[in-house]
């Protein structure tokens, strides 16, 4: 049985990056690859990597090809609500 590894979330620019859509429930479970493509996060910008009808599962996420500027991190702490993630200061990460 082969398992499903799915391609990296590439982010070209504000608001504009690769999508999964699940048309029923998103069991996220696996790892998930950010990569930037040309264009540099700032803070409160926001990439909505899923849509689904629920998501269950914590994914793993990957982001060392998408470093963000000094004092930024990643905040994934509402994918499994709205399938997003965004850069914020790191004391707001959770």
């Amino acid at each position: 049985m082969s398992e499903l590894i799915p391609p990296p979330v590439e982010i070209t620019g504000a608001a504009t990056n690769d999508k999964v859509i699940v048309t029923g429930a998103l069991t996220a479970g696996g790892g998930i690859k950010v990569i930037l493509s040309g264009y540099v996060p700032v803070l409160n910008d926001t990439f909505d990597i899923a849509d689904a009808g629920s998501t269950a599962g914590a994914p793993s996420f990957d982001f060392t090809a998408a470093a963000l500027t000094a004092g930024l991190d990643w905040d994934t702490s509402q994918f499994a609500t709205n399938g997003t993630g965004l850069p914020s200061r790191p004391d707001k990460c959770r």
